[in-house]
């Protein structure tokens, strides 16, 4: 059955499944082209920098992930999906994780940075690292239960009865 539901902090907009649907697809679609663009690799970003809010962005990422049909493309937008644990509040310029050789110069110090505006960089960053690690872990867990809720759903489309048929239509002859 289908429903609509309040849209915008306006309340007189009422959106249908179907629309909801579509605007949670358009948002990862703008998410993934945001991802392209700016090639985000290992880097940590402030959640200012996002399309749109971040829980925005997660809950679309779980509908879109719950209502896809295809096994793999569900894994692929749950892959995705975990890039949003490297936006975080307050985290300021971009911080990247850039390997370097123990003989260079780090990338973020500069001559006439003091050892304790270094080391309060480095924990800065320490700190920054640590909220990705335990945001992976909670999207993990959410965009696995959004596949866990789609492949119920389709055990369950495929076990049901044949009244229905192949495009979902009732068929009054599927009953004995």
């Amino acid at each position: 059955m289908a429903h609509a539901h309040p849209f915008g902090t306006s309340g007189d907009a009422l959106l249908s499944d179907a629309e909801i649907l579509d605007q949670a697809e358009l948002l990862v679609d703008d998410f993934l082209a945001f991802m392209r663009r700016e090639e985000i690799w290992n880097d940590i970003l402030d959640v200012n920098t996002l399309p749109t809010s971040k829980t925005t962005l997660v809950n679309a990422f779980r509908l879109v992930i719950a209502t896809e049909l295809r096994p793999d493309y569900r894994r692929q937008l749950a892959r995705a999906g975990l890039m949003l644990a490297r936006f975080h509040r307050d985290i300021g310029p971009r911080m990247s994780l850039i390997p370097v050789c123990p003989n260079d110069t780090p990338w973020h110090t500069t001559p006439d940075m003091t050892v304790e505006e270094q080391q309060a960089y480095l924990d800065r960053f320490d700190s920054a690292y640590a909220l990705v690690t335990s945001d992976l872990k909670r999207l993990g867990g959410l965009f696995e239960a959004s596949i866990d809720l789609a492949t119920r759903r389709e055990m369950h489309r495929q076990a049901q009865h044949n009244s229905n048929g192949t495009d979902g239509t009732y068929t009054w002859y599927g009953h004995h």
